[in-house]
């Protein structure tokens, strides 16, 4: 759910917004509704990320997340570019052209996509249009659980869909961390971002039972 101008809509007395649970009318002050067909989706129930991955000066790009992805846990994130031209209700899974980038994980109980989520500038070109994504329950060749972070460069670049359970779509991976150890769960908490060694570039901090800065 997006809300614009919410500072404008308090100063203006506006103590409470009714959402409703309608999926074919937005709700008064609500600029535009995501919503999916799939029960137990947890659209959204993770994090929900702006940032400014074209390049245009304005940070109205949005990745969010369905950690479930239906019963089966798999997990889904969703890529909108310039979200706030894209008003009223968005179904994820038939509103395929209002949607850029779905991204989807290829085993059941990966969780992807649900709980660290970041535009990061991966690959030092100045940009933060390179996505860092979780999938913190998924395991590795020997291991279980241990969680995979993905880095894929150049996201506003790549539309349409990339299913992780095709050797086409990890192509589209530029790298992958992994957890150390069985039940290490990367990915669990968040990202955290600052410029450490003051060289102009962020690094990022992954926080869950360990934290590392990568």
């Amino acid at each position: 759910m997006l809300i614009k101008n919410l500072g404008t809509l308090i100063s203006g007395g506006t103590n409470s917004i009714n959402l409703g649970g309608s999926t074919t009318a937005v709700p008064a002050n609500v600029a535009t509704v995501f919503y999916g067909n799939q029960t137990n989706q947890a659209l959204g129930a993770g994090q929900v990320v702006f940032g400014d991955i074209d390049d245009d000066n304005y940070s109205d790009d949005l990745v969010f997340g369905a950690v479930q992805g239906g019963t089966s846990w798999r997990g889904s994130a969703y890529v909108v570019k310039n979200v706030g031209t894209k008003p009223g209700m968005i179904n994820v899974d038939t509103n395929y052209q209002r949607i850029d980038l779905n991204i989807y994980a290829g085993s059941i109980f990966d969780d992807f996509g649900g709980t660290a989520i970041a535009f990061v500038d991966g690959n030092g070109d100045g940009k933060e249009n390179d996505l860092l994504i979780a999938s913190y329950y998924s395991s590795s060749p020997g291991r279980s659980s241990n969680g995979i972070i993905s880095l894929i460069k150049d996201i506003n670049l790549k539309l349409g869909s990339i299913n992780l359970g095709t050797a086409a779509g990890r192509a589209k991976v530029d790298l992958n961390i992994l957890g150390d150890l069985n039940s290490d769960y990367l990915g669990s908490t968040g990202f955290s971002q600052g410029d450490l060694d003051h060289d102009g570039i962020k690094e990022t901090i992954e926080w869950f039972e360990k934290t590392y800065t990568v």
